[in-house]
């Protein structure tokens, strides 16, 4: 079954670290049924300074997330 695209990412901008964890956490928590139901992992992807996507990855196992640093500085 293929998924619509807004059920498979999450953007955030954070405006503190604080704000960021809250954000990350919910974004995971929100992600968790589609990644149970479609049986992959998460990617969390820093993409700037304070922009993060928090997206499905097929090429992760199941139940991880991981984590990445894109942000060219």
């Amino acid at each position: 079954m293929t998924l619509p695209i807004a059920a498979t990412f999450r953007s955030i901008t954070a405006t503190s670290r604080l704000n960021l964890d809250s954000q990350i956490d919910q974004a995971v928590q929100a992600l968790l049924g589609p990644a149970t139901e479609q049986k992959c992992g998460m990617l969390v992807t820093r993409d700037s300074l304070d922009g993060f996507t928090v997206r499905l990855s097929y090429s992760l196992p199941f139940g991880s997330v991981h984590e990445r640093d894109e942000w060219a500085r």
